[in-house]
Formats: structure tokens, C-alpha cells, sequence
């Protein structure tokens, strides 16, 4: 094997191998973030029913949907009651029992899917806001594919440009041991 070839595949191997680790620590920096940045928007959404004002019972209109769990998955819902116990409002699809008997952030499960709700009351109500598990998922895959595939795909680039430039480094040493 001669020394051009072991220097390209160690070094690929190398570009390689670091370049994965640098997008496995950054999938993961980008997931941690990207579920701060959906739980923030909860916290927001709950923070503005909250100081709604709420006379009558409010149904929220939704589009209809072949598939319930499809509506589902794919958005937030939301429930207000009084320090009663009262529904005084919610989105179309939101269940009519209360999604989450916690204060703050939990994970629940109910309509066949699983749930991040945050749970957020005042003296008068009390607001829960719920996103589906799967509408988080799918968004953090997709933002998270649309920053990796640029790293993935670049990394042939690198071989070839690792290959051109150690073959051009050593054409002097390849032109030496052909004259020998």
C-alpha cells in the first residue's frame, strides 16, 4: 500500500469520524434547544389566555379532518377552568376532563397520543395548553435534517479535495521513486 493511499484513507477517516461526532453533539445542542424554544411558545400561549378575559364557554373553530389523530398531532389545544372546576373554554378538539392536573410542564397522555402540556393559574383560572409528542418530533426532525444533510454531503467534497491535494503534495516524491 503506498504512503498517498494510507494517507488518505486516515485522513478521510478522520474528517469522517469528527465530523460525526460534531453533528451528534450539535443534533443534540439543536434538540435541547429547539424543545426550549416549543416549550417557550406554550408558556407564551398560556400566559395570553390566561390574561384573556373569559365570559361564556368558547369553542375554537378547527378544520375538519378525515383523521382525528391527524387534527391532533399536528397542533396545540387548550382548556381554561375556574378555581370551580368549571370549563370555561377550550379549543375544538381539547378533551372535556382536564389534560393535566399538574402545575407547569408535564407529559401526558389522552385522544390516543402523547402530550407536552403546561399548566399555568391565576386566582380566577387556570390554563392548560397541550402540544402533541409527534408535531414536536417532526419539527425538530425536519430543522434538525435541513442543518445535518449540508454536513453529510460535504463530507465527499472533503475527500475529494484531501485526495487532490495529497496527490498534488506528493506527485515530487511519486516522480522521484519512478526515477529511481
Amino acid at each position: 500500500m503506498s504512503i498517498q493511499s494510507q494517507l488518505i484513507k486516515l485522513i478521510i477517516s478522520l474528517v469522517t469520524i469528527a465530523t460525526f461526532i460534531a453533528a451528534m453533539h450539535g443534533y443534540r445542542n439543536t434538540q435541547e434547544q429547539l424543545n426550549t424554544i416549543l416549550d417557550d411558545e406554550l408558556q407564551t400561549l398560556a400566559s395570553f389566555i390566561l390574561n384573556s378575559q373569559y365570559k361564556d364557554k368558547v369553542q375554537a373553530s378547527s378544520k375538519k379532518l378525515n383523521d382525528p389523530k391527524q387534527a391532533l398531532s399536528n397542533k396545540k389545544i387548550y382548556q381554561v377552568f375556574s378555581n370551580s372546576g368549571e370549563l370555561l373554554a377550550s379549543s375544538k378538539d381539547a378533551p372535556s376532563e382536564a389534560m393535566s392536573e399538574k402545575n407547569g410542564f408535564s407529559e401526558e397522555a389522552f385522544a390516543g397520543l402523547r402530550w407536552r402540556t403546561y399548566k399555568l393559574a391565576n386566582q380566577r383560572v387556570s390554563v392548560i395548553v397541550a402540544q402533541s409528542d409527534s408535531y414536536r418530533r417532526n419539527v425538530t426532525e425536519r430543522i434538525l435534517l435541513a442543518t445535518l444533510v449540508p454536513v453529510v454531503f460535504s463530507i465527499p467534497l472533503i475527500g475529494l479535495l484531501v485526495f487532490y491535494i495529497i496527490r498534488k503534495s506528493l506527485s515530487p516524491l511519486r516522480y522521484l521513486s519512478s526515477e529511481l
